[in-house]
């Protein structure tokens, strides 16, 4: 309940900054610590309801505003890109794609030998083709990711992708139904 309360205290100082409303003195101001305890109690609660339902968009939201304060006060924390991409998966999941698309472009310039840097390369690609409906965008990154990761396991996913870029749904059908016979 406490890390709840720090939340929402956070969300709230952010907001009341954001918005004009008080002075940064006046606003209330989590440690790091705190906010990284309220990071966490939040992902539980909110990944723990999406299981049952749809995205909660409030606790998403608020979520979303304690990655960006993370973001925004720590550029040089430890665990700042593990941030950026949670805060890239939760805009896609939000349907925030663009946004989506700068916190793991972030990764991709910024943090390019962190583990999930090439995982946050093809999400940029399959943004743009799946939800942007950007072929050339999309075809440009996968390409990327190829040739910055051609040993990683979505490479293979991303030569894949390039191929059905151009195909039509019943051209994928017929060369799946080929395979399988």
């Amino acid at each position: 309940m406490r890390n709840l309360i720090y939340s929402l205290t956070f969300a709230l100082s952010l907001s009341m900054i954001s918005c004009g409303g008080g002075s940064e003195e006046s606003a209330p101001v989590l440690t790091l610590e705190e906010l990284q305890t309220s990071i966490v109690t939040l992902e539980e609660e909110l990944y723990q309801a999406k299981t049952k339902t749809k995205l909660n968009m409030s606790k998403a939201k608020e979520l979303m505003t304690m990655y960006k304060g993370f973001i925004d006060n720590n550029p040089t924390h430890e665990s700042l890109a593990e941030m950026t991409f949670k805060a890239g998966e939760l805009s896609m999941g939000m349907e925030e794609y663009n946004q989506s698309i700068e916190y793991f472009e972030r990764i991709v310039k910024n943090h390019s030998d962190y583990e999930k840097a090439p995982e946050a390369t093809y999400l940029v690609a399959f943004i743009y083709d799946e939800y942007l409906k950007e072929k050339g965008k999309a075809a440009d990154n996968y390409q990327r990711m190829i040739e910055l990761y051609p040993n990683n396991r979505l490479s293979q996913d991303a030569k894949a992708s390039i191929e059905l870029l151009n195909m039509s749904d019943e051209d994928i059908l017929k060369m799946l139904e080929q395979k399988n016979s």
